[in-house]
């Protein structure tokens, strides 16, 4: 119920404006929390809105893909009594290249950032880009999560089936599955490193959460026809499986515990 909602602020707020506007006095003293949209066509001009609106007291909850083409947009919120509040403060990732994902997400995981929303945007005859936004508490500069993402050629279900489980370190949790195309030069060059890709977390200092989440089996569905999909699905979840991350349009990704297995 509460996706189905903000999906509608979404729909309502991202084709009106650019930023929400800012509530009048009577019905900002009703108003247990404000909000503010941010929806830009440049990363670096959705980075600026982001810093400035964290200072005052917002935080990023929200992060949407696709809701205009080649835009960046998120919903952020702060309560009324913003004293009490803990500030946070932001950077981002963007990138075409799964390489300089892993290797960028590695860097700001060590000064205690942590993935805050994710989005692939498609993007005429360049592909895929993908942007993360990470945030930390302000003084925070310990690392408090590690990241890791697994890539995969598409359609190849069998060959992410077995190469995903084996590729999962200790305590790792998915937060992610996206895809990202990449079209070449003029579409046809250069197109075959289009991939499946899986984000995964994990908590640096929790050996509880580690534990929690190695018991944990998991399987991958890919396919482009709703019906294959839904069949599937189903199949899975008559074996104990549950759907925990879904990408647009073609792949999606089960859990079960293992003792359900057994």
């Amino acid at each position: 119920m509460m996706k189905q909602f903000i999906g509608v602020i979404w729909l309502l707020v991202l084709t009106a404006s650019a930023d929400a506007q800012t509530p009048s006095p009577a019905a900002k003293a009703e108003m247990p929390f404000e909000y503010r949209v941010i929806s830009t066509l440049k990363v670096a001009s959705f980075e600026k809105r982001l810093h400035e609106l964290a200072a005052l007291g917002f935080r990023l909850e929200y992060g949407i893909e696709a809701a205009q083409i080649l835009r960046s947009s998120a919903l952020l919120m702060r309560p009324q009594s913003v004293g009490t509040t803990p500030r946070y403060e932001y950077t981002i990732i963007s990138t075409r290249k799964v390489a300089t994902l892993q290797k960028e997400l590695e860097e700001v995981a060590q000064q205690g950032y942590e993935v805050r929303t994710i989005a692939a945007n498609a993007k005429p005859y360049l592909g895929t880009e993908i942007t993360l936004s990470l945030e930390r508490p302000v003084g925070v500069t310990q690392p408090r999560f590690a990241y890791q993402v697994h890539k995969t050629g598409m359609s190849k279900e069998e060959q992410l089936n077995i190469q995903f489980p084996q590729s999962l370190a200790p305590g790792c949790r998915t937060i992610k599955v996206l895809q990202a195309i990449d079209t070449g030069i003029g579409i046809f060059v250069g197109a075959n490193n289009s991939a499946n890709l899986i984000v995964m977390e994990r908590k640096t200092d929790d050996a509880a959460a580690q534990q929690a989440v190695s018991q944990r089996e998991y399987k991958v569905l890919e396919t482009l026809r709703l019906s294959t999909m839904e069949k599937e699905l189903n199949q899975a979840a008559a074996a104990g499986f549950r759907l925990a991350l879904a990408s647009p349009g073609r792949v999606a990704l089960l859990l079960r515990s293992l003792q359900r297995r057994r």
